[in-house]
């Protein structure tokens, strides 16, 4: 075997290696993959206690985790290897993926050092999910139950078992599809090797499991306690005051204490296979945790009368694809994050449907991955159109078609004199509005999008009518000269002349004046840099806004610029121009950045929010970003830049990179770049461009 160095790199000596992959990577496997960056020009990567894994992309558009180990990975080899040996003399088609063990994968420090290579796996974490459905549709809970069955299952029939099942170690496809990772606890019957150092999640297991609590049966009571507590939550989303971030309906107190108030309230359930299961739990939190051990089938069996379970029984046998590298439909759906813990092993797919994962192969095949989550942000993700640079733009062109559109609504009822005055100021200040509110509106606080709103719409409105005269004398002259050359070739006087051509330049100058002066002042809103980039962008936008303008729509009519607002150049030469406005004030604000917290799952996914001195995360309104769901405190917690760098402060209970971190004020935690905090439902992503 391999021996590796006592002292082992950290996750930054880690990404900084990972920047030079042509030095860094020496496997085959890894020499053609490149790291995606984030929008900080950082290798995109998530941190945990034991490792720190980065988002790769081969030649192939095809996306890979890649885990990186920062303390020796206990028996990891053994584990990974035995496991992949067992999957592949399995003559049925088996919902496991195996994991690719690579001893020599990164160079650095002069040494090589053990990486695990991961492809994307689709889904959500278990607790995520319920959060959701328990709100949204309680019935699929149920469905979600028989996935979960099935799964366990169909690793029971292959000689396999999972040893920590919990919500952080299931994932939940779109179809409700079940895929297990982090096999850091994992049994298989062709292998022998001690029992982990982990016994499992203890609101999960038995409260005297021990290492004696091991093999072919250890998932049956982690998939009892899951089954009865997800169709409670189906048959009572009242339940849902108990989900706690770590637990669904039960906690390890709950499982010590059977005369905690939740029991009756399970014993009470409208579903009569609840209340079944219950009193089923009930007894062997009553025995030891051996009595534990059973067949999946003859622990659910609890009584005679449950035809859930005898359709779970009756259904079809469940086999399904072996995930491999997915394209960028996977990123739209993954979690990887979460695995940064893990000690990635297997990910079993349950799924009644087709396959959709493109490329995957069968184990046993020739197919050797990795399965982890993914994550909705890196790349190809609808939620970047709700944050940073992208949905500024987007929001930029919308407010200043919405302009064009509410312009010629009003047209007629205005002076022909006000009427340039009159479009300049209202595309402009919807430019504004969206501008200065996007930020409020991604964070989740209305009042500070309102707030926003208003402010730039002001100011860009005053702004341009400001500029307006400065456009109006640049064209002037061009103007006049247009008609003293159209009074000559039409031998009639030159108050005669009304309508003319407008020259092309003299157009696109006037636009690029008035554009420049709307982004100096959205941009100064925020910095100089902002600012800087505003005037800028405003002006070649501005520019190329006219060229755009004046190629067909441009004349005069009674000596001032004519505004067509349905006229299909002007609504394109407004669109080119709001977007790069709102592009080049939101890029500016992000590249000034120090640090961004992005939601990366959740239900304000997406949310993006650019760090300032003292950064509250909570469900109060006045919070700088805001969160719902259950468990989140008004302020639960604060996410601080000091002297250049990221902490904690945990208010309420939350986890960084997998880790729990109880509420303490007092108690400031550092953070790095690609730490994941959770808040309640949420992870919220840490990304630093560098320490000052």
């Amino acid at each position: 075997m391999t021996q590796y160095a006592t002292n082992w790199p950290t996750s930054t000596d880690y990404t900084s290696a990972v920047q030079m992959p042509d030095t860094a990577f020496v496997a085959p496997s890894l020499a053609s993959t490149r790291p995606v960056t984030s929008a900080l020009g950082v290798p995109t990567a998530a941190t945990g206690q034991n490792a720190v894994v980065f988002l790769l992309e081969d030649p192939h558009r095809r996306y890979h985790a890649l885990r990186c180990f920062t303390s020796a990975p206990s028996d990891g080899r053994t584990r990974y290897l035995a496991l992949s040996a067992h999957v592949g003399e399995l003559t049925q088609p088996t919902t496991l993926a195996g994991a690719t063990w690579i001893d020599e994968g990164i160079v650095l420090q002069g040494r090589s050092w053990p990486v695990v290579m991961m492809p994307w796996i689709a889904g959500r974490r278990l607790d995520i999910v319920v959060e959701e459905l328990v709100v949204d549709d309680p019935r699929r809970l149920g469905a979600l139950a028989d996935a979960l069955y099935r799964s366990v299952g169909q690793l029971q029939a292959t000689g396999i078992a999972h040893g920590d099942l919990q919500h952080g170690n299931i994932l939940v496809g779109d179809d409700l599809s079940i895929t297990l990772v982090d096999l850091d606890g994992v049994w298989v019957s062709s292998a022998s090797y001690p029992p982990p150092d982990e016994l499992g999640h203890p609101n999960y297991q038995h409260p005297h499991r021990s290492e004696q609590c091991w093999g072919p049966l250890v998932d049956s009571f982690s998939a009892l306690l899951i089954d009865v507590s997800l169709r409670a939550l189906a048959a009572d989303p009242s339940l849902a005051d108990q989900l706690g971030g770590e637990n669904l309906v039960l906690r390890q107190t709950d499982l010590v204490d059977l005369s905690a108030p939740v029991w009756p309230r399970l014993q009470a359930s409208p579903d009569e296979w609840v209340r079944a299961g219950a009193e089923r739990l009930r007894g062997l939190l009553g025995a030891t945790a051996e009595a534990t051990l059973l067949p999946l089938d003859q622990m659910f069996r609890r009584s005679e009368q449950s035809s859930v379970i005898d359709q779970m029984r009756s259904a079809a046998p469940v086999t399904g694809p072996v995930p491999g590298a997915l394209d960028n439909r996977g990123l739209q759906e993954a979690n990887w994050w979460d695995y940064a813990e893990t000690s990635a092993a297997n990910s079993p797919t349950v799924s009644a449907t087709p396959p959709r994962y493109p490329g995957s192969a069968a184990v046993g095949h020739g197919a050797s991955s990795l399965a982890t989550g993914g994550d909705r942000g890196p790349a190809g993700s609808p939620s970047k159109l709700r944050s940073g640079p992208i949905g500024s733009a987007l929001g930029g062109v919308l407010a200043g078609l919405a302009g064009c559109l509410l312009f010629g609504l009003v047209e007629p009822s205005i002076h022909h004199a006000a009427r340039a005055g009159v479009f300049i100021a209202l595309v402009a200040g919807l430019i504004g509005a969206a501008v200065l509110g996007w930020d409020g509106w991604t964070s989740g606080r209305a009042s500070r999008a309102a707030t926003g709103a208003l402010t730039g719409f002001a100011l860009a409105a005053i702004v341009a009518l400001i500029a307006l005269p400065v456009a109006d004398l640049i064209l002037q002259g061009p103007i006049e000269n247009a008609r003293v050359a159209a009074a000559i070739e039409r031998g009639t006087s030159v108050d005669a002349v009304t309508e003319v051509d407008v020259p092309v330049v003299a157009v696109a100058v006037a636009w690029a004046v008035v554009a420049a002066v709307v982004g100096l002042a959205l941009g100064a809103r925020q910095s100089a840099r902002a600012a800087l980039f505003g005037v800028v962008a405003g002006a070649f936008a501005g520019f190329v806004g006219g060229l755009l303008h004046a190629t067909t729509a441009a004349s005069i009519f009674e000596e001032r610029l004519r505004v067509e607002p349905f006229n299909p150049s002007t609504l394109a030469a407004t669109a080119v121009v709001s977007a790069l406005i709102g592009l080049a004030v939101a890029t500016a604000r992000r590249s000034g950045a120090l640090a961004v917290l992005t939601v990366m799952e959740g239900r304000m996914a997406g949310s993006e929010v650019l760090l300032k001195d003292r950064n509250t995360i909570g469900s109060d309104t006045s919070a700088r970003l805001v969160l719902q769901g259950p468990g989140v405190l008004g302020e639960h917690a604060a996410i601080n830049i000091v002297d250049g760098r990221g902490q904690l402060i945990a208010f309420g209970s939350v986890h960084l990179s997998g880790r729990a971190i109880p509420g303490d004020p007092s108690a400031a935690h550092p953070l790095q770049s690609g730490d994941v905090v959770r808040v309640g439902g949420s992870y919220i992503r840490f990304t630093q461009r560098a320490a000052s």
